[in-house]
C-alpha cells in the first residue's frame, strides 16, 4: 500500500519540526538547570525539595512533548 503525502501532512509535519527545535532549545536550559543539583545528605530536607520540584517539572515538560508527538501522528 503506497500512501502519498498531502499537503496538509506536509504543513502538519513542517510545523511539528519547527515546534520540535523550539522545545529542544527550551529543554536543553531546562535540563542544564537541573545539571547542578545535589543533594548534600539524607537531612539535607532542601536539597530533596529543590530536585523533587526540577524533576516534576523535567517530567511535564516531557509528557507535554510526547502528546504534542501524539497529536501530530493522528
Amino acid at each position: 500500500m503506497n500512501e502519498t503525502k498531502t499537503t496538509t501532512d506536509l504543513q502538519k509535519i513542517s510545523t511539528g519540526l519547527e515546534s520540535f527545535e523550539q522545545r529542544k532549545e527550551s529543554m536543553e536550559l531546562l535540563a542544564k538547570s537541573a545539571e547542578g543539583l545535589t543533594i548534600k545528605s539524607v537531612d539535607d530536607k532542601e536539597g530533596y525539595k529543590t530536585a523533587k520540584a526540577k524533576r516534576i517539572e523535567l517530567r511535564k515538560a516531557e509528557i507535554k512533548i510526547e502528546d504534542e508527538g501524539k497529536a501530530m501522528r493522528d
